[in-house]
Formats: C-alpha cells, structure tokens, sequence
C-alpha cells in the first residue's frame, strides 16, 4: 500500500490543529493543586533533582527515582527562581505542552504509516487524549515523567513500523535515562526487524547487539553516577507490590475499574470485535508483544491505572485497525459520524474531562481506584452506564455495515505473519 504525500492542509490538522484543539483546552481547564505546590510522592523527587545543588540530597537522590535524570535535566535548563519547588513545577507543565503536541503529531503519523485513513488518524489521536493519564494528568500532576516516557513510546513505535532501525538505538539510550519502563518495547522492535528482513546477516546482528548495549551503558552510566540515599532492589518492590495486591481479595475489583480508568472505552471497543481483534494480532504480533510486556509494567508500582500507559499507543493501533471499515466509511455515513461522537464523549467522560477533579484526595480515590477507600458501587454504576450506552449506540447504529468497507489495512510493505 503506497502512502499518499502529505497534503499542506493535512500537514496544518495534524501538525496544529488537532493538536492545540486538544492540547490548548485540557490545559486551561486542568489547574495544578495548590497543595504543595502540585508536589507529592514522585513528582517531590523529580522537582527536586531539577532543583539541582538547591535541593536535599534526601529528595534529590532516592531511587529509582533518582536515575530518571533526563525530564529533571530538561527542566533544570530553565531559570527556577527563589520560589523553588512550585516554579519548578510549572516549567514541569510547560515541558509536559510540549512533549503532548510531540507525541500527538507522532501518533498521527504513526497511524498513517500504518495505512488507517485520515478519519481514523484523528479518531486514534482523539481517543488516546481522551484518556485521564495521556494528556490531562501531565497538567494536573506535572512533576511526574510519564509524558516523556509517551513520547519516547510513541516516537519507537513510529521507528518501527517505518523501519527506522537504527534510530531507535539513541532512542533507547535515552529512553534508559528517562524512564526504564520504555525498554519493554525491546521485545517488540526485535521482533518485527526478524518478520521484516528474512535475510539476516552482520547488519542484523550489530543492531541487535547495538539495541542491548547502549541502553546497558546508559543505565550503568547514570546509576554509576548517582547514589541513592536509600537501599533498593527493584526485584524486592515488585515482589512486595505482588504479594499485598494479587493475594488481597479487595484488590481485584478496584483492578477492574483501575482498567477503565486506564484504558478509557478502548477496551470495549476491542471486546466489539474479537474475532478481528485476535486476527490483527496473529498477523501483526509485534503489537501483542508490546501490550504483553507492557503488562509486566503492572507489577512496578501501586496504582495501576496510570501503569497502562505504555501499552496504550498500541492499543489504540489495534483498536484504529480493527475499527477502519467504519471509520474509513465515516464521510459518507450520517450513522458512522454519530456513532464515532458518541464513542468519543463517553471515552473523555471516562478521562474525567467534565467534571471538576476535587480535592487530591478525592481525585485520587477517582483515578487510581487502588487507593479508594468505602463502597465501589458508584465507580462500577459509572462504568456500567458508560458500557451500556455504548454497547447500545453501536448496536442500533451499526457502525461496520455496508459492503463498500474495507478490510483493516495491514502494515504497508511487510507481508503478515500469517503469511510466513
């Protein structure tokens, strides 16, 4: 399938437009807390390696925290007056505006590259920003790093699919100093570099190794060079995480919505179609290894919710592939465009767009349901209601009919794996 040159007017949408049509609101409606400046757990850390020499070595060198160097560098570059922690969490913010429109305009070409058409480039841009943790939790709790380790996500994911192999190794190198969690995408790349080129040889095999050791030497770098104040063994926190949550019978409800909160309706919208679902990943198991190592992210901390990040640009691949006879279809459909509004309000009615967060602890109990305390009914009735709906919108107005949809599209210039 031959890629079409951008257009300038698609060049415009996908590069401003769409971007700042989501980015612009979300900020001016999502204010940063006033407790502490915006200021607990993770993002205390952050801010104060940003502060440097000005800050305790008791906030600024706590790991793992502390080896997450490069978002804290960034915002260093920037003067941080006498205020300190709550100057250095704007200029948080400032970084997260810009990272967000990175990644939106990436995941648009991400799609394109995969062949979706320009209806279904924008409705995976939208339904991903629909989601709490994508966009609007980078304004509200902007100390944390997670929306660079989005970009850089997203920006491999792009790599791959248009085989830019070789980039991705500084990609990688950067992403080991970032956050580490990006490195369960190194399954993923390896894979689709062997369905892509049968004919393996020296080139093969210097990128392999390439892909293993810079991010070994960035990582030995940047943990050689900060000492921790504390003792800690990343084995023993995920053994820990494992044993209080998988053993608690309270957990596995508060998971279940912790889904939801992390996922948005993207999960619906695969369970629509599962048949389809499962063919896509047959053909393209790349996608199916990046959601089941980013699976593993689960286990490195409490609040599960937000821990879905790095699975979701490839789920909104799949559920954009799955869905691309009706999108595809959407200029010439009345049923389509209604249905696609109503997928897309109940998604940003999940991300909490509507309503006012509260105070921290109320917006915490809300987003990570893990830490809810009480009664569940409502979290559940909302999930429900939203479910419902949603099922019975797509139901009545049938979406995927019409002979004249096509197929999903399957990555351009690569045979499946289905195939071999």
């Amino acid at each position: 399938m031959q890629r079409e040159p951008l257009a300038a007017t698609e060049i415009l949408l996908s590069g401003a437009v769409l971007p700042l049509a989501i980015l612009v609101p979300i900020w001016l409606v999502t204010p940063t807390p006033e407790h502490a400046g915006g200021l607990r757990a993770d993002p205390l850390y952050y801010a104060a390696m940003a502060l440097r020499d000005s800050a305790p070595e008791r906030l600024s060198h706590v790991a793992p925290w502390c080896w997450r160097v490069l978002t804290p560098f960034l915002v260093s570059l920037w003067p941080i007056d006498a205020e300190g922690f709550p100057d250095a969490i704007q200029h948080f913010k400032r970084l997260a505006f810009v990272s967000n429109w990175l990644s939106l305009v990436l995941l648009y070409s991400l799609l394109r590259r995969l062949g979706a058409s320009p209806a279904a480039r924008v409705f995976g841009v939208l339904a991903y920003a629909g989601i709490h943790w994508t966009v609007k939790f980078s304004f509200r709790a902007p100390g944390y790093v997670d929306f660079q380790m989005q970009l850089l996500v997203i920006a491999v994911l792009l790599c791959m699919v248009a085989r830019r192999y070789w980039l991705m190794l500084p990609l990688f190198a950067l992403a080991a100093i970032q956050k580490e969690t990006t490195l369960l995408l190194l399954p993923a790349v390896a894979l689709h570099r062997f369905l892509a080129r049968p004919e393996r040889g020296g080139a093969d095999a210097a990128w392999l190794a390439g892909l293993l050791v810079l991010p070994s030497i960035a990582l030995f770098w940047v943990r050689s060079g900060v000492e921790p104040v504390n003792d800690f063994s990343a084995v023993d926190a995920i053994a820990r995480v494992l044993s209080e949550q998988l053993l608690d019978v309270a957990f596995w409800p508060r998971f279940g919505i912790a889904i939801f909160s992390g996922l948005g309706i993207l999960p619906l919208l695969l369970a629509w179609r599962p048949h389809a679902t499962a063919k896509f990943l047959r053909d393209e198991p790349q996608w199916g290894v990046v959601i089941a190592c980013g699976l593993t992210a689960l286990a490195g901390g409490v609040d599960k919710a937000r821990l879905f990040l790095p699975m979701t640009p490839a789920i909104v691949v799949i559920a954009v592939s799955v869905w691309q006879p009706a999108l595809s279809n959407i200029a010439h459909s009345g049923r389509t465009l209604a249905w696609l509004s109503v997928t897309l309000l109940l998604n940003a009615y999940l991300g909490h767009h509507f309503e006012p967060m509260g105070d921290a602890g109320a917006a915490l109990a809300r987003l990570a349901p893990i830490h809810a305390r009480g009664s569940l009914t409502g979290a559940w009735l909302r999930i429900a209601s939203v479910a419902g709906l949603w099922f019975a919108a797509t139901a009545v107005l049938r979406p995927l009919a019409g002979p004249s949809n096509p197929p999903y599209p399957p990555e351009p210039g690569r045979p499946r794996a289905s195939d071999w």
